[in-house]
């Protein structure tokens, strides 16, 4: 669900040549050249699934804020899975977190709530992560398990595979703020893109800032479809 650039999908279906692997997204940006047994489609995983076939496992990360209704979409994957299918969504939790208090009453930190409630008017709940434990136990899945990881924001953390992780993060949250940003900020908060502009160079500044020692929670949530 939701396979962007398709990377998740290549990978997986290379490294299992025996599995069929299907990766779907509203937008048709994958490469044209595949591994044979990997194909895209264009879809909207909030519209009623018509796969006719039934899936082993069903995979989507960083979804919490494409959907209106992420409940219904996760009771769609249940229904599309066979018996002891799975279903894994890495998914983050939008509030920023500290260490400490190093954070507080920052623009990175004003920055999500801000967002949040720009979403809120376009009906997307940005803090729905935290839910989605329960949305696979409402669904009817068994044995569901949620696992909790960090995403320091920059390169803060002493150890060097944090300090790695915090550069991904930092790159990759500097780059992307403004797509993730522009639709709440202008169209739920009435924002222009100037402003707009504006206010995101100075989060970027604190993104950057190794003073600031903050970070946001992944979920890891899989459970399984009954026998």
């Amino acid at each position: 669900m939701g396979t962007g650039t398709g990377i998740w999908a290549i990978e997986f279906a290379t490294q299992n040549p025996q599995a069929e692997v299907i990766g779907s997204d509203l937008s048709p940006i994958q490469p044209l050249y595949v591994p044979p047994n990997c194909r895209f489609e264009v879809d909207d995983a909030e519209d009623e699934w018509s796969y006719t076939q039934k899936f082993d496992f069903i995979h989507g990360r960083l979804l919490f804020t494409c959907f209106n209704n992420p409940s219904a979409v996760i009771k769609q994957a249940y229904d599309a899975l066979a018996p002891g299918g799975y279903l894994e969504m890495q998914e983050l939790n939008f509030k920023l977190h500290g260490v400490d208090e190093s954070f507080k009453d920052t623009n990175l930190e004003k920055w999500g709530p801000l967002c949040a409630a720009g979403g809120r008017v376009l009906n997307k709940d940005f803090y729905c992560t935290i839910k989605f434990k329960q949305y696979f136990i409402d669904a009817g899945f068994e044995d569901v398990v949620e696992t909790i990881f960090t995403w320091p924001s920059n390169t803060w953390p002493k150890r060097k595979e944090d300090k790695m992780l915090g550069l991904y993060t930092m790159t990759n949250v500097s780059d992307g703020i403004y797509g993730m940003s522009a639709r709440s900020f202008t169209a739920g908060l009435g924002w222009t893109a100037q402003e707009l502009e504006v206010f995101l160079a100075s989060a970027r500044q604190d993104l950057k800032n190794r003073a600031i020692h903050a970070y946001w929670p992944i979920h890891v949530i899989y459970g399984r479809k009954p026998k």
